[in-house]
C-alpha cells in the first residue's frame, strides 16, 4: 500500500514536471512574445507625449506607472526556456525595482512633493536598475526590451 502511494506521488510529480517543461516557449517564440510586449508598452508610453512643464512631469510619471505595471505583469506570465531563464529573471527583477522607485516617487508627488525633485531623487538608482534590466534582456536575447 505504501509503495503504491509513493509511486502515485512520484508519477504525479513527474507529470507536473513534464507539464512545466512542455509549457516553456521555444527561444524564438519567447523572444518574439517578450519583444512584442515591450514594443506594445513602449508605444503606449510614447503616446503619453513628453512632459513640457514640472507639473506634466508628475502627470507623466503617474500615467506611465499602470502602463509599466501591465508590461511587467505580461512579461511575468511568459514561460521562458531554460536557456534564457536567468536573463529573463534578472530583467524582471530589475524592472520590478524600477517600478518600486517610480511608485514611491509618484506617491510623494501626489502628496505634494515637487515632481522634478522626485525625478532627480530617483534618477541615479533608476538608471542603475535600468542597466541591470538591459543586461538581463541582452542575456535573454530580447533586444526589443532594452532601453
Amino acid at each position: 500500500m505504501r509503495q503504491a502511494s509513493l509511486l502515485a506521488v512520484i508519477a504525479a510529480v513527474a507529470c507536473i514536471a513534464a507539464g512545466t517543461a512542455a509549457a516553456a516557449l521555444s527561444p524564438s517564440a519567447y523572444r518574439a512574445q517578450a519583444g512584442a510586449i515591450c514594443k506594445y508598452g513602449r508605444a503606449h508610453l510614447n503616446a503619453l507625449g513628453a512632459p513640457k512643464t514640472d507639473k506634466e512631469v508628475g502627470t507623466y510619471l503617474a500615467a506611465s506607472l499602470p502602463i509599466a505595471r501591465a508590461e511587467l505583469s505580461s512579461l511575468r506570465r511568459l514561460s521562458p526556456p531554460a536557456s534564457v531563464r536567468a536573463g529573463h529573471e534578472q530583467a524582471l527583477s530589475y524592472f520590478g525595482k524600477e517600478l518600486d522607485l517610480l511608485a514611491a516617487a509618484v506617491q510623494k508627488i501626489k502628496a505634494g512633493a515637487d515632481p522634478i525633485q522626485q525625478f532627480n531623487a530617483i534618477n541615479a538608482r533608476e538608471t542603475s536598475f535600468g542597466k541591470g534590466e538591459d543586461a538581463g534582456w541582452r542575456m535573454a536575447g530580447v533586444t526589443a526590451c532594452t532601453g
